[in-house]
């Protein structure tokens, strides 16, 4: 599925095997009322999670997550879902039962969740595109958390997904005929393709929406207008957002606020300190100062969370929409500056081996420009484990199957490097107080003491995700693994003693974004003892190819 051309507000189509009978009506974007039966076994597979009710003429909203204020509740049927299919109503239901938690996740500390409200309800219902679309969306989520293929996915909801598609595509082409800016369905839902796109892991599909979002954009200048619609706002930064990250490429759009942090809530004097605190630890890294910036805006974000979900219950709520809007704002910033994620990485990884660009520009970035003579390893680490840290804090689900691929796979590149660079300069003498002489071709790493605190923090965030996500290739269990062993070896040079524990220093990234907030149950809680469980693995991975010779002496060996 793609859009054809979106420069001229021309054709959005797709293309889905539909039954003969349902074409003409498709093509001529006329409605039917024949529609298109769920595959029986995708439809018992919902129906068997949900065991959801449907009743002739009243949509039964009875599924809520939500332990403290969420009660069941039947909505009076408007006329559009009354004449409704019971797969369309039971369509519709999946979307109440599996989305308001997605779209605004960790809803017990909101005020409200705005998708469960009779004011979307009555918006969704009014609108065909928009009803097309929340099913749409509902399905791919459910059924991709369920791991069914993607094949069956478009069998299922092909004819929703046509029309969706051939609603947007009428609305195109009123915009060639009248020139004006696009309605918002339109926006709201070449979003929701965008999406899909991800879960259906076809990144170029991506790519391709989020290029004509910008361009329809161009003539819906008030994205920051308050009258604007809020899930049209929310849907186009996920989309954007989201795909940055699991692409590793830049954001797409801008991103004017709309709403006021929730980080507030936090008195304006600890704000100053804990933005003080992670700029002394990332300063001493050789943090780039646009990435401290983006660190720092996260540090706040997390502590203003765990504020609100360790005191008592429903003591302090967040508006719902400012704390999205604040999530996909750290997002952004860790996403986009200096450049996209794997530019940075791959630039950073380029001059270490000795190889410079033009201007120290990245040949496929235009969003910044690095000096010739910086090229520090630091940066990127700190940035990838950071998205990846507030994904996993806020228990978004991954846009894709493979959605936290990339970034992991980019910060264990990225540790490598570091590994292998301070196996050939640093091991020996990294403890100086002052770094030692590096050939011009190589990055300038300051010495250990100095970065430890990053990059241990760093190590146990890929070291957590690639245990907890079977889907990386990993196994989660602790026996050595190739996978996490990058991250091992690393904590292993770092502390090459068995008698070596981390200092109160080593442990002040630690403390400013607590990687337990994201750690698995059967994982250690404090660093000491994760530190010893990451050697340990090390040791016994390595022990495997050594026949009976001291690890310790062969890693010393190396360097």
């Amino acid at each position: 599925m793609q859009i054809q051309q979106y420069g001229g507000f021309s054709s959005f189509s797709v293309s889905v095997p539909l039954p003969k009978k349902q074409r003409s009506s498709v093509q001529t974007g006329r409605s039917t009322t024949n529609t298109f039966e769920l595959d029986q076994k995708v439809l018992s597979c919902l129906l068997g999670a949900r065991q959801l009710d449907i009743v002739h003429g009243m949509i039964p909203i009875s599924v809520s997550v939500n332990p403290f204020s969420y009660s069941a509740e039947s909505l009076p049927a408007l006329p559009m879902i009354t004449s409704a299919t019971d797969n369309t109503r039971f369509l519709y239901q999946l979307f109440e039962a599996s989305m308001p938690e997605t779209i605004f996740p960790m809803e017990h500390i909101l005020t409200h969740n705005p998708i469960r409200s009779w004011e979307f309800f009555e918006s969704v219902m009014k609108d065909m595109a928009k009803l097309h679309m929340v099913i749409v969306s509902s399905v791919f989520m459910e059924m991709h958390c369920r791991g069914l293929r993607p094949s069956q996915l478009l069998a299922s909801i092909s004819f929703y997904l046509s029309r969706m598609c051939a609603l947007v595509g009428e609305g195109l082409k009123e915009g060639n005929k009248t020139p004006t800016k696009p309605r918002p369905y339109v926006l709201e839902c070449i979003g929701s393709m965008a999406l899909i796109s991800l879960f259906m892991n076809r990144h170029d599909d991506w790519h391709i929406h989020m290029k004509g979002l910008k361009r329809l954009l161009t003539s819906y200048d008030d994205m920051n207008a308050k009258n604007t619609d809020w899930y049209l706002i929310h849907k186009l930064r996920r989309s954007d957002t989201m795909g940055a990250f699991v692409t590793g490429c830049l954001p797409y759009l801008e991103y004017p606020r709309v709403y006021p942090d929730v980080s507030t809530v936090i008195p304006q004097h600890a704000r100053d300190e804990l933005r003080l605190s992670t700029h002394e630890c990332l300063s001493a890294a050789g943090i780039l100062p646009c990435v401290d910036t983006s660190v720092q805006d996260l540090v706040v974000f997390h502590k203003a969370v765990m504020l609100t979900k360790k005191g008592p219950p429903r003591s302090i709520l967040f508006d719902p929409h400012s704390f999205v809007d604040e999530w996909f704002y750290v997002v952004y910033k860790l996403t986009r500056y200096p450049m996209s994620l794997r530019d940075h990485c791959s630039l950073t990884q380029t001059r270490a081996a000795g190889v410079t660009t033009p201007n120290g520009q990245s040949p496929s970035s235009n969003s910044y420009s690095l000096d010739a003579d910086t090229c520090d390893l630091m940066s990127p680490v700190a940035r990838v484990a950071s998205v990846l840290f507030v994904y996993e804090f806020i228990q978004q689900r991954p846009a894709s199957p493979t959605g936290y691929m990339v970034a992991l796979s980019l910060l264990r590149d990225q540790i490598q490097m570091i590994v292998n660079h301070i196996k050939t300069y640093a091991l020996g003498r990294a403890y100086s107080a002052s770094p030692p002489e590096y050939p011009s071709s190589t990055p300038a790493l300051a010495p250990l003491y100095m970065i430890r605190p990053v990059l241990i923090w760093a190590c146990i965030i890929g070291y957590i995700y690639s245990y907890r996500f079977p889907e990386t290739g990993c196994d989660p269990s602790f026996k050595p693994n190739p996978k996490r062993a990058v991250f091992c070896e690393c904590i292993y040079l770092l502390f090459p003693d068995p008698l070596d524990m981390p200092t109160e220093t080593d442990s002040q990234m630690s403390e400013l974004l607590d990687w337990t907030t994201i750690s698995h149950s059967r994982l250690p809680t404090t660093l000491d003892a994760f530190v010893a469980l990451m050697r340990a693995e090390y040791e016994a991975w390595l022990a495997q190819y050594m026949d009976g010779e001291n690890v310790h002496d062969v890693v010393l060996a190396t360097a």
